[in-house]
């Protein structure tokens, strides 16, 4: 695979979510895994707008995610080596942003890659950001249980949620399409892969919930039934472009107001 083959863009329309990729002077579309699992009926969530209504659960969905997408940031720039203070912070933002620096040091894992990792399959059709792909030595390790559990020495890759949303299937199904994306482009096999939670119910406030091989790859199979159903209902994916004007004034200059 060319070095301009590896290269990726993302791009964000509402409720969309795109990646635009150049192979060889062709412009295509990759929709993401989230996209793609959408697909997946949520009860859950149904049933949660239904008992808040909708205006409300909208709001707070807004919310949820302009803090995740803070954390998610904040978190990038550890990894990357930078210091941060908690006056820069909501207090609740913070709290996750500690739990994040109690599990690193618990686990003492290196990076396998960049974190916010760009992963693709040109041969699925799909691709996603990966948060972080680590390596760790074999050993024993508090992952936020009530006892310490053993881990075998290998690549793991992990996705960081910050809500209090519980283990949704597709979280594993999402993290599956990263595993299969992220082999292919590195050449390198996870030996297992981690939802992190920094809004556990944990006495250490976070906990890693773990995928072995065997259960990645039936995540994995899981993902492709879902991926099938999708473009069965979207044939003609592409993200939605909109022209719009770089500046707008509702009078013209040489009007006065």
């Amino acid at each position: 695979m060319t070095e301009e083959e590896k290269q990726g863009e993302v791009i964000e329309y509402f409720d969309d979510r795109f990646y635009k990729m150049v192979v060889s002077e062709q412009t295509i579309y990759l929709p993401s895994s989230t996209t793609i699992l959408n697909i997946v009926s949520k009860p859950w969530l149904a049933t949660w707008r239904g008992d808040i209504g909708n205006e409300l659960a909208n709001f707070k969905s807004r919310k949820a995610m302009l803090k995740g997408s803070l954390i998610h940031d904040a978190i990038h720039q550890l990894w990357e080596g930078a210091e941060l203070t908690a006056g820069s912070f909501e207090q609740d933002e913070w709290v996750q942003i500690v739990r994040f620096k109690q599990w690193h040091g618990s686990l003492k894992p290196a990076l396998a890659g960049n974190p916010e990792m760009t992963v693709y399959s040109l041969e699925q059709g799909y691709a996603g950001t990966l948060d972080f792909a680590i390596r760790i030595k074999a050993g024993k390790y508090n992952i936020g249980l009530a006892k310490e559990v053993e881990l075998e020495e290998g690549i793991y890759i992990g996705d960081l949620k910050t809500g209090t949303v519980g283990d949704d299937k597709n979280y594993f199904r999402q993290l599956a399409s990263y595993d299969y994306a992220y082999t292919a482009l590195t050449e390198e096999q996870p030996v297992g892969a981690f939802i992190l939670h920094t809004q556990a119910k944990s006495k250490s406030g976070f906990k890693m919930v773990l995928r072995n091989r065997e259960e990645i790859n039936a995540d994995f199979e899981s993902f492709i039934h879902a991926k099938e159903l999708w473009i069965s209902e979207n044939p003609a994916f592409n993200p939605k472009i909109m022209d719009l004007p770089v500046k707008i004034s509702l009078y013209d200059k040489k009007e006065a107001i």
